[in-house]
């Protein structure tokens, strides 16, 4: 039997209620119907999980000076942002970026992360044959 997670970002623009468009609708059916796990963010991309501020301050680790980074909510692209001379920047290395953050221990309590994570770890053990262990006040 063959396993798959499937992330994917939501894509939406705005509300959360917006529509999940046909392809990421199929891909989560198909994963459904082949024992496979699909998470659709609810943000716009897996990188909104990620606190502002926590991205904010490993770009000034990084680059040593005052970062503006403009998150209006869970839909904005949370690593563009101007750098101290007001320029704009949009590339990034998003594996370096994850690695730093990782090392910071980031808050999990972000839209639904904590519970999709759950969900992921039991998808995995199910798929390895191992059984939830529990949990004191579970």
């Amino acid at each position: 039997m063959i396993y798959s997670v499937e992330p994917s970002s939501s894509t939406n623009t705005g509300d959360y209620s917006d529509e999940i468009n046909e392809t990421k609708k199929r891909i989560e059916n198909e994963c459904r119907t082949n024992n496979g796990l699909a998470w659709i963010t609810q943000g716009k991309e897996i990188e909104n999980y990620i606190k502002p501020e926590m991205i904010r301050g490993v770009l000034e680790d990084k680059y040593g000076k005052e970062i503006e980074i403009d998150v209006k909510n869970e839909f904005s692209i949370c690593y563009h942002y101007k750098d101290k001379e007001r320029v704009n920047v949009t590339k990034i290395d998003k594996v370096w970026l994850a690695k730093e953050i990782v090392k910071k221990n980031p808050v999990m309590d972000v839209l639904d992360l904590n519970e999709m994570i759950d969900e992921v770890v039991d998808y995995i053990n199910e798929a390895n044959g191992i059984k939830a262990l529990a949990v004191d006040g579970d």
